[in-house]
């Protein structure tokens, strides 16, 4: 029993360097990949109202000093919904009614330039903010049997961001955690919100 307790004190004493190195305060950069989840909210909840699971992002981050990173990212986005009944009469075709089982979709692609703030980069858990703006890209779909109408937009964007990166590993990886909210300007009568919660890893 002691010779156990005495291994696991010396596991222990040789980690803590390895901790001590795995800080982001020596990391020139940081790049993250994470599912992309959403709750949507405003005019995108009342096409679609469901949660979504469907989402990946990747991000890359440069470190102008030992707080502010900027950098870019892509996500792709997609919501989904079914509607038992109802009808619906095309935005192109007004005189025309179509009734039947509905199917909801839509896509976004987003490109964004981004900023953060972060706090504690030289200790191992990491609290962060930021922020990112750019073009996105929106497809808004219904089908209803062999009916279906299709729209296209690009919408300026931008959301504010709050996470916190949790180390695991020996080569300073990151369990990378954060939220969103996401909004997305009206263009051709259309605006889009919705909250994003990501989970993934950080390099």
């Amino acid at each position: 029993m002691k010779l156990r307790y005495l291994l696991l004190g010396v596991l222990v004493m040789t980690q803590l360097p390895l901790a001590a190195q795995n800080t982001m305060i020596y990391r020139p950069s940081y790049f993250s990949i994470t599912w992309n989840m959403g709750l949507p909210l405003g005019e995108t909840a009342d096409y679609i109202g469901r949660y979504s699971l469907r989402g990946i992002g990747m991000e890359g981050r440069g470190f102008i000093d030992d707080h502010w990173a900027i950098g870019g990212g892509f996500g792709w986005n997609v919501f989904y919904q079914q509607i038992s009944g109802g009808s619906v009469t095309p935005d192109d075709t007004p005189e025309l009614t179509v009734s039947g089982e509905q199917y909801r979709y839509i896509n976004t692609v987003t490109l964004s330039v981004t900023g953060h703030y972060y706090w504690n980069r030289d200790r191992n858990i990491v609290p962060f903010v930021g922020a990112g703006l750019g073009p996105w890209w929106f497809n808004r779909r219904l089908e209803m049997g062999l009916f279906y109408t299709d729209r296209d937009v690009w919408q300026f964007a931008l959301y504010p961001e709050v996470g916190i990166l949790i180390p695991f590993g020996y080569e300073r990886n990151y369990l990378h955690i954060s939220a969103r909210y996401n909004y997305a300007f009206e263009s051709s009568d259309i605006a889009q919100s919705w909250m994003g919660f990501h989970v993934g890893f950080g390099f």
